[in-house]
C-alpha cells in the first residue's frame, strides 16, 4: 500500500533529522551528521520521485537503498574511520619528534617487547596444537571427536574477558590453585605466564578451524598410499600431508 511506502519515507527523513540535531561533538561530527542527512534527504526524494512518476516501487527501493548504504557508511565512519583518524592524529599530534620520542620510551619499549615474547611463544603451541587437533579430527573416528571440536571452538563463543576472569578464579591468589602456587613461589597471573596461557587459549582455535577444513577435502588417499609405499609418519606429514 502507498501509505506504507510513505510512512517508510517519513521514517527515513527523520531518521537523517535525528542524527543531524544530535548534539554534535565537534565539526567533525557536524559533517558526518550533515552527509548522513542529505543522503537520507535524497533517499525519500527518489523514493517519492520514482513512486510519483512511474507508479511503481522502484524508486521506493532505489531510495531506501541509498539511505541504507548512507547509513552504514555514517556508522563505519564512527566506528572505524573516525577512531583510526584520532589515533593518527594524537601520534602525530607533537611532530614525527614526538612520535620518535614515544617509540624510545621506556613504558614503549618494554610493551612492544611483551607483545614479540608473548607471539613466540604463542604462535609455536597454537601451530602444534591446532595441527595435531585438525589431523586428528579429519582422519580419525574416535570417542570424544565431538567434545574436541567443541572445546577448540570454545573460546570463540566465550569473551576474552570472561576468560580472563576465568584464570583469575583458577590460578589467581585466591583461585582454585592460587595458595597453592603462591607457596611453590610460582606467579602465573599478572605475569608472562599468565599472558601467555590467556593468549593461547583465545587463538588457540584459528590455526585448527582454517586447517581443517582443507584436511577434511584432501580426504585421506594420499595418505593411505604413502604409507603402502613404506613412508614414514614424519615423511606422510612433511611431504603428503
Amino acid at each position: 500500500p502507498k501509505i506504507v511506502v510513505w510512512l517508510g519515507i517519513l521514517a527515513i527523513l527523520v531518521t537523517g533529522i535525528v542524527h543531524f540535531v544530535d548534539a554534535p561533538d565537534s565539526m567533525s561530527d557536524v559533517a558526518y551528521k550533515g552527509i548522513l542527512f542529505y543522503a537520507n534527504g535524497i533517499g525519500a526524494l527518489v523514493a517519492a520521485w520514482g513512486i510519483f512518476r512511474n507508479r511503481s516501487m522502484w524508486g521506493w527501493h532505489l531510495g531506501a537503498l541509498v539511505a541504507g548504504l548512507a547509513f552504514v557508511g555514517y556508522i563505519a565512519s564512527r566506528t572505524i574511520g573516525l577512531p583510526l583518524l584520532v589515533i593518527f592524529v594524537q601520534a602525530f599530534s607533537k611532530g614525527v619528534a614526538g612520535y620518535m620520542e614515544a617509540l624510545t620510551n621506556a613504558d614503549m619499549r618494554h610493551a612492544v617487547y611483551l607483545t614479540v615474547v608473548v607471539a613466540v611463544l604463542s604462535v609455536p603451541v597454537n601451530i602444534v596444537f591446532g595441527l595435531a587437533a585438525a589431523w586428528a579430527i579429519a582422519r580419525f573416528r574416535f570417542p570424544g571427536r565431538r567434545l574436541l571440536v567443541v572445546l577448540i571452538e570454545l573460546p570463540l563463543s566465550v569473551s576474552p574477558v570472561v576468560a580472563g576472569v576465568c584464570y583469575l578464579l583458577l590460578y589467581g591468589s585466591q583461585g582454585l590453585f592460587g595458595p597453592f602456587l603462591e607457596d611453590q613461589g610460582i606467579q602465573l597471573m599478572f605475569a608472562v605466564p599468565g599472558i601467555v596461557m590467556v593468549t593461547i587459549f583465545v587463538t588457540c582455535p584459528y590455526v585448527a578451524r582454517e586447517v581443517l577444513p582443507l584436511m577434511e577435502a584432501q580426504g585421506k588417499d594420499e595418505e593411505e598410499t604413502a604409507v603402502t609405499l613404506g613412508a614414514r609418519g614424519w615423511q606422510i606429514l612433511w611431504r603428503v600431508t
